[in-house]
């Protein structure tokens, strides 16, 4: 039988030892130190403060003890730092120490490290917690701060008491601002500030500590959570204004709104065919599209893209317009009034202005008057002219459609030619025109000019179809008749003609004097046609006449007077008709859009006979009968804004122009539902990683929300969706969770492709859908990406101690108060670590640490680790997630049993590693020795085998009725971080023979 050696002498130390393995591993003591051995608290510490201030420490023997190490650190609890060595080292025979290095008022822990005279260390003692009396402490809580408008200038900040605070010091910061200002440094008495002189429509910030003599006490806010009020804007109506800088370039300006406005700017365009004008482009049922891809901040835009592009499915000839309007929306996104519409006329590319048709007439023997017809889209005008049969002169710029050319030789011939002007060159000339200057008056003298001339509309119902023009001016001395003349340009053949007919009734175009004596008056009467009447301007001039000897109406002896300035009138349409289809929908917040249309007034086969130029459109809610208007220009539709929920609204339209005013339509409702609630808390915090500045924003979730919208304060002075960051295409305006991460690369809107910028505000808002319906928008929050290279990252290290711990340590960071340390199971990667769906588990390590104990493990199991340190602003860069190092695996539950006199058998259960079972044999360490002979451990010359996940070990050629110990552990592979478990005890004895 093959016989065992074994020793004669217990060992009483390997005896303990092994009762020690055996009831299993104790708890680590309370603090990061330097070295960890699976030992216990083995000796008890107290502590008492002596009438001088002084502490004394006490602590109770150890058996074997050879040296006692005691480790002192301020603070309590797990933020206590202790150092890298002890603070006093004490032999056996001391069992007290005084601690003179300590300050009234402060918290000290202590605890003892006892060895033995080998080194060993034998255990720890109770940690021993005291804080000292006296001495003035510093605030500890934050105040909670609430502020209020106090009109559109001033802020009234108030805040809580904070204990043992003696003052306060209130700070503030808005946009602009470098840095937080002071606006009480020592605030006693009342807990309330009132800060004047502000920027109405301007969002500040405000925060607040408790101070004393002992030191300051924590700000009331945090970065991401200050607390702020944005001050209600002033509304105002920019007032626009165009320059046509070339054919398809419009420059666009505004008057500027109050401070920390932006602006809505709208543009459409507007064909018009030989018959109706036709709005395109519909961007909605108005045609209005906004220009600049959102709200601008700059108030002028340039509009590159007036196109010529006319709705080619009218009747040619086109003319293509464009219309403008801009409104400012204040910073609470309250909107004002749009400003008036302005147009410009786009010609056709490279096309041929059309001849105007010119008329000329003698005004005095040294001057003619010559006038023309409009041409659609021209600028200005150019004239030429000559004497006789010479040559043209040079022509000149002439604005308007009329020219009073002087300086002439009587009764000489002078021709004329006038051409349009646009923005694509000269049109064609127009046909010869000429007229004769008048021949020098008579030797009786030529007769005054006629002065005072004005034109009126004298119609007395414009819904007729005549028009009625009444003249008057002043009388001539010794004048017999006065000769009146009229142009029309809308005429079919433009030119000046003596009129006839008219009240008094006027002969050849004479008026006498007899008809009109003191103050000559006449009324021209006019039966409106296609191209008479309403909506036409009329030119009239009026020249004094004495006749000549034989009184005969227009003989060569009357003496003539020079014409009078010519004066117009331009007829008032018809009143329009009453709108129709009017209709009021909700939208998807507690806002309503009111439609209407409006008729043409089609008479005498004028189509733009009764056009609406504006309308009105009054609107009550259910609860009163008054009635609010307001005036809409341009579009047929109205968006009603800032309504309350649970409340019908009643609106009716009615149509305006120069002629009057329609009936107010019929009254239409609609109802609004509930208000949706806009959600709460809303944060921005600094997420930077090494990938770059980041900012997570958060959010309270709102009962009964769907999703929820978030958007970024642009570059660019607009709000634009953010897209989702891990797949870079869906836009967060349909988020399910309560918060999103931005890196700048998923605006979907202005900024798109631009990364966030370090050390950087950036404002957010979030709001709620709920079925469709949206709720308004957030308060705005604030978050500020970390400083650009502020604080480097540490360099990580990772050390296994235990089945259930990893000992961390790092160099520590210069100006860090504190440390984030990131861990996830497994071996995982830096992107995993950044993605806002993983949920990286984080502890925050207060104090400039370099050292931090992990435990609550699992055995056998991979952890990646990342850390970076925390500065008073700002954040610095994360480790690379590198660091990755495995617990010890878990020992194996052996038992042992005696299968026969020479036989034991032991058994375990195969132990996981990575989730794995270990079933190969050299995972596992078997030892044996007799149990009474003290001899070293030695290895069995049995193997292990495991089937499934059983393993098992069979030791024979034992000796009979002799007792065994036999310890097995845990040797993972390489692959899994190569640690030894801690070895698993047992015994059993064989039976005899």
């Amino acid at each position: 039988m093959k016989q065992k050696s074994v020793g004669l002498t217990l060992r009483v130390a390997i005896l303990a030892l092994a009762l020690i393995l055996v009831a299993g591993s104790p708890v680590l003591p309370p603090f990061d130190g330097v070295a960890y051995a699976q030992t216990g608290r083995i000796s008890t510490l107290t502590s008492s403060t002596l009438p001088n201030g002084n502490l004394q420490l006490d602590w109770t023997a150890v058996a074997n003890a050879d040296e006692y190490r005691l480790w002192k650190g301020e603070g309590s609890g797990s933020s206590v730092s202790w150092g890298d060595s002890a603070h006093m080292t004490f032999d056996s025979s001391t069992m007290m120490y005084v601690d003179t290095a300590v300050t009234a008022g402060m918290t000290y822990s202590y605890v003892v490290e006892v060895y033995d005279g080998d080194d060993n260390r034998l255990g720890w003692s109770t940690t021993e917690e005291v804080t000292l009396p006296g001495g003035t402490q510093a605030p500890t809580a934050k105040p909670t701060v609430t502020l209020a408008a106090d009109g559109l200038t001033a802020i009234t900040v108030t805040w809580t008491d904070v204990d043992g605070a003696d003052w306060y010091r209130v700070r503030y910061w808005t946009a602009g601002l470098s840095g937080w200002m002071d606006l009480a440094t020592r605030h006693t008495g009342d807990r309330t500030y009132s800060h004047t002189g502000l920027t109405p429509g301007t969002q500040y910030f405000y925060i607040v500590r408790g101070e004393n003599d002992g030191g300051s006490g924590p700000y009331s806010g945090s970065p991401g959570n200050y607390a702020s009020h944005t001050l209600q804007a002033t509304s105002a109506t920019p007032t626009l204004s165009l320059d046509h800088t070339s054919r398809t370039v419009v420059e666009v300006s505004w008057t500027p709104a109050p401070a920390g406005s932006k602006y809505n700017l709208h543009r459409r365009k507007v064909t018009t065919d030989s018959g109706d004008p036709v709005v395109v482009v519909p961007a909605d049922d108005t045609g209005w599209a906004q220009l600049g891809g959102g709200y601008l901040t700059a108030t002028s835009y340039t509009d590159s893209a007036a196109n010529y592009t006319p709705d080619t499915s009218g009747t040619a000839p086109f003319t293509v317009k464009y219309e403008y309007r801009v409104q400012a929306i204040d910073s609470n996104d309250v909107a004002g009034d749009w400003s008036a519409v302005k147009s410009v006329s786009i010609p056709e590319a490279g096309a041929v202005l059309g001849a105007p048709t010119a008329s000329a007439q003698p005004v005095s023997s040294s001057s003619t008057r010559v006038t023309w017809g409009a041409i659609t889209g021209a600028a200005f005008y150019e004239l030429r002219w000559k004497s006789g049969d010479g040559n043209y002169n040079t022509p000149f710029r002439v604005d308007g459609t009329s020219y009073e050319h002087g300086n002439l030789s009587p009764s000489t011939k002078y021709t004329y030619q006038v051409r349009a002007v646009d923005i694509n060159g000269v049109g064609d000339w127009s046909a010869e025109t000429n007229t004769t200057t008048r021949s020098v008056a008579a030797a009786a003298g030529q007769m005054p000019k006629v002065t005072g001339l004005t034109v009126t509309d004298a119609t007395t119902d414009n819904t007729g179809d005549d028009r009625m023009a009444k003249l008057t001016w002043n009388a001539v001395l010794g004048a017999t008749h006065y000769e009146i003349q009229r142009f029309n340009h809308g005429a079919t053949t433009p030119a000046w003609a003596v009129v006839t007919g008219g009240s008094p009734a006027v002969d050849a175009g004479r008026l006498t004097t007899a008809q009109a004596t003191s103050s000559p008056t006449w009324t021209d009467t006019i039966t409106s046609s296609a191209t008479e009447g309403a909506g036409q301007t009329y030119y009239y001039a009026v020249s004094a006449v004495e006749d000549g000897v034989d009184n005969t109406v227009g003989n060569d002896d009357d003496e003539l007077g020079e014409f009078s300035d010519i004066k117009s009138v331009t007829f008032v349409d018809y009143k329009p008709l009453m709108p129709t289809d009017v209709s009021a929908a909700k939208t998807n917040g507690a806002s309503i859009v009111v439609k209407w249309t409006q008729p043409n007034f089609a008479r005498d086969a004028d189509p733009n006979n009764g056009a609406a130029t504006s309308w009105t459109i009054s609107w009550r809610p259910a609860t009163t009968t008054t009635w609010t208007s307001m005036a809409v220009t341009g579009a047929r539709s109205y968006h009603h804004t800032g309504l309350s929920g649970n409340t019908t609204y009643y609106y009716r339209v009615r149509a305006e122009n120069a002629g009057g005013m329609s009936e107010f339509t019929a009254p239409v409702s609609e109802t609004l539902g509930n208000a949706l609630r806009a959600p709460s808390n809303v944060r921005a915090v600094d997420a930077t990683t090494t990938t770059g500045p980041r900012i997570k924003v958060s959010w309270s979730a709102v009962a009964g929300a769907d999703s929820y919208q978030v958007q970024r304060f642009g570059d660019d002075g607009t709000w634009g969706d953010l897209a989702d960051d891990s797949t870079g295409a869906t836009p967060y305006a349909s988020v399910t969770g309560t918060e999103v991460i931005d890196d700048g690369d998923n605006d979907t809107a202005t900024n798109t492709g631009t990364a966030l910028t370090a050390n950087t505000t950036y404002l957010y808002r979030v709001r709620m859908e709920q079925e469709g319906v949206m709720s308004g928008w957030s308060m705005v929050a604030s978050g500020t990406t970390m400083a650009a290279e502020t604080a480097t990252a540490p360099t990580l290290v990772a050390t296994t101690t235990g089945q259930s711990m990893i000992r961390l340590s790092w160099g520590s960071v210069m100006g860090a108060t504190a440390y984030h340390l990131e861990w996830l199971e497994g071996a995982q990667a830096a992107t995993v670590f950044d993605n806002p769906n993983t949920n990286a588990n984080r502890i925050t390590i207060g104090g400039n640490f370099s050292n931090y104990v992990h435990t609550g493990l699992k055995a056998g199991t991979q952890y990646s680790y990342r850390i970076r340190a925390v500065l008073s602003d700002s954040e610095g860069a994360w480790t690379t997630a590198d660091v990755q190092p495995w617990t010890k695996p878990a020992a194996p539950d052996v038992s042992a049993a005696a299968t026969d006199s020479d036989t034991i058998t032991l058994t375990w259960t195969a132990v996981k590693v990575g989730g794995a079972d270990l079933t190969d044999t050299a995972n596992y360490r078997v030892e044996w020795r007799v149990a009474a002979s003290g001899d070293a451990w030695a290895a069995p010359s049995e193997t292990v085998t495991c089937t499934g996940t059983s393993c098992t070990l069979v030791d024979a050629d034992l000796d009979a009725k002799t007792h065994y110990q036999y310890r097995v552990r845990t040797e993972s592979p390489t692959a899994n971080g190569n640690h030894n478990s801690y070895w698993d005890y047992t015994n059993q004895r064989t039976p005899a023979e």
